[in-house]
């Protein structure tokens, strides 16, 4: 978020971002429809890359197999691929939590080539396993820019079986 905005000045909660950063908004205003028509521009936008993920649990861990396809016409580079394990639950102001966040740096994908990530997360503690869910993503800050980072695509996970992943590719 604070990327996004640019730094300086003073920022009022609450602090929303939509696509890594690539709108945001802070401050009270009608929370319902500023952040409802960030999410519809969102979903206008082109993907530029395909993503297959997959999770287990060991013991209380989690691991996520993340497969990355270029969709695109350029070369990816100085992009992240994330890993979010987040609760359904009710803490403090939402009814959502995330629990854990991993994250790798992408090595440059060529159009057309696909790539696999191995993710995990610390030992998750007092969590309600079946309320878990998990995504994976790939953002990016466009090289040589500053401020807000990109979302490239997201992705829920899919449930593994015995660890063992399950591509679509």
């Amino acid at each position: 978020w604070w990327a996004a905005y640019g730094g300086g000045g003073s920022a009022t909660l609450p602090l929303v971002m939509v696509d890594s950063g690539n709108q945001f908004s802070g401050g009270y205003e009608d929370f319902h429809a500023i952040y409802g028509d960030m999410v519809d521009a969102a979903l206008t936008r082109p993907t530029q890359v395909d993503i297959q993920a997959y999770w287990w649990r060991t013991d209380d861990r989690v691991r996520f197999y993340v497969h990355v396809t270029n969709t695109g016409a350029t070369t990816i580079s100085g992009a992240t691929v994330h890993a979010i394990v987040y609760e359904e639950t009710h803490e403090r102001l939402t009814d959502r939590f995330i629990r854990q966040a991993v994250a790798t740096p992408m090595a440059n994908l060529a159009p057309g080539a696909v790539v696999t990530y191995t993710l995990d997360t610390p030992d998750l503690a007092s969590v309600n396993w079946d309320q878990l869910r998990y995504i994976a993503l790939v953002d990016q800050r466009p090289p040589g820019a500053a401020g807000a980072y990109d979302t490239l695509q997201a992705a829920y996970a899919e449930a593994s079986i015995a660890g063992m992943p399950l591509p679509k590719v």
